[in-house]
């Protein structure tokens, strides 16, 4: 059945991850746009977080229905609804309907139940039968043309390469991209400091003395902190972080050295009570 011309999807996962793969999941609502023929299309989170370009699911039916959508369907992009989210998602949908009496909605089964999902599957367990086993040497890509013979920082013939030069930092910054800090927007946060420090000179890039190097990491671990970083030389945490607390933090602790009141704890400790204001 195609999508009724006064019709509008959602395209719905449960959290934006890194800037880049928000705009991969825009595109991929585009792709579904295209190939129901025509009704928009709009990309839609669970839980936004403090990403700044991120819909909630709410957000993104607003926007259908400013747009004159008369019907809306929400597609899960999620194999299975985890606990808590297969309750909230549904109860969310009806409330829109209540609040949008005029407007029909529908939401589609996760992913994992349709069985063109195991087809793929099984199309993909096909083809990893062609690939190099786990431990086996891959062979090296073929190099492009008029590319030197010899990578930079390697002696010639082989050998063990030579140690590469770090540039000269006053701090090293790890910011955490697991999926929780995630969620409470740990790459705004990111994003925030980044431009704070090029503003200031002091990005990793810049020849500044008290330059600072960010690193985006995996999970921390403290989630009970999130979003949250740790500063090294002194392996301090920061946490319950936001974009707006950048410019404090770059003053009182990566040029001052010191610590940012209520949002400071060493490895060990629990983070205010574990909790947020």
């Amino acid at each position: 059945m195609s999508a009724p011309v006064s019709g509008a999807a959602v395209l719905l996962a449960v959290a934006p991850g890194a800037p880049g793969d928000q705009e991969r999941f825009r595109q991929t609502a585009a792709r579904l746009g295209a190939r129901l023929g025509g009704p928009p299309v709009l990309a839609a989170y669970v839980v936004p977080g403090g990403a700044a370009a991120a819909l909630s699911l709410t957000d993104a039916v607003e926007r259908t229905v400013a747009g004159g959508a008369e019907e809306v369907v929400v597609v899960p992009y999620v194999v299975e609804w985890k606990t808590g989210e297969w309750q909230d998602v549904p109860d969310t949908v009806q409330e829109l309907a209540r609040a949008h009496p005029a407007v029909r909605f529908r939401l589609a089964q996760p992913l994992g139940t349709a069985e063109a999902l195991v087809d793929l599957a099984a199309r993909s367990s096909a083809a990893a039968w062609a690939l190099p086993a786990a431990g086996d040497p891959a062979p090296a890509p073929p190099a492009p043309a008029g590319a030197p013979r010899e990578a930079p920082g390697l002696p010639a013939g082989g050998g063990a390469p030579a140690a590469g030069a770090l540039p000269a930092h006053g701090a090293h910054v790890l910011a955490c991209f697991g999926r929780v800090c995630q969620q409470y927007g740990g790459d705004a946060v990111h994003d925030a400091l980044l431009a704070e420090l090029a503003a200031r000179g002091l990005d990793a890039g810049s020849a500044a003395p008290g330059a600072v190097k960010v690193t985006r990491t995996k999970c921390l671990a403290p989630c009970a902190g999130a979003a949250l970083v740790c500063v090294y030389p002194g392996g301090d945490f920061y946490w319950n972080l936001r974009p707006e607390l950048m410019p404090r933090f770059v003053d009182e602790v990566l040029v001052a050295g010191g610590s940012l009141a209520g949002h400071t704890f060493r490895p060990g400790d629990l983070p205010a009570a574990a909790g947020r204001p």
